[in-house]
């Protein structure tokens, strides 16, 4: 993986985020740590529902990982450890993983993906990670 391509999709989804009024929680800074693995940005929307949005950012064609705790992004791969480690407490990880059990449309997933020109895709993402309909505008 090219590390300044994956700097850079963090960095310009995180900008996109603050731009559309979203507010960062936890550790969700925009800065890309190479060999960290886990959520890359969780904000509180401004005009909820959804009260939060998770994001994920992706350079051009990289896919979403596969790993043992199921495909990233998807309800199962977002546990109370990696919502802990994104720096959420323990109410904010309460609310998210009881939304996302009960998918009652208070907690929205992103894929955010960097095109080589630079344009930004932005796509939700359903429970297991597949992409649900057409380019959305924030």
């Amino acid at each position: 993986m090219n590390h300044k391509k994956a700097a850079a999709g963090e960095y310009n989804a995180h900008q996109l985020m603050g731009e559309k009024g979203y507010t960062p929680l936890g550790r969700t800074d925009g800065s890309y740590k190479p060999g960290e693995t886990g959520i890359d940005g969780i904000y509180n929307h401004p005009n909820p529902p959804p009260d939060f949005v998770i994001t994920e950012a992706k350079y051009n064609k990289a896919r979403l990982g596969n790993t043992k705790a199921g495909k990233q992004m998807s309800n199962k791969w977002l546990t109370d450890e990696r919502l802990r480690k994104a720096g959420l407490n323990k109410q904010q990880r309460m609310d998210i993983l009881e939304a996302l059990e009960d998918n009652d449309g208070t907690v929205q997933k992103l894929l955010i993906r960097n095109k080589e020109d630079s344009t930004l895709i932005i796509k939700e993402l359903d429970e297991n990670a597949n992409i649900i309909g057409k380019a959305l505008e924030l």
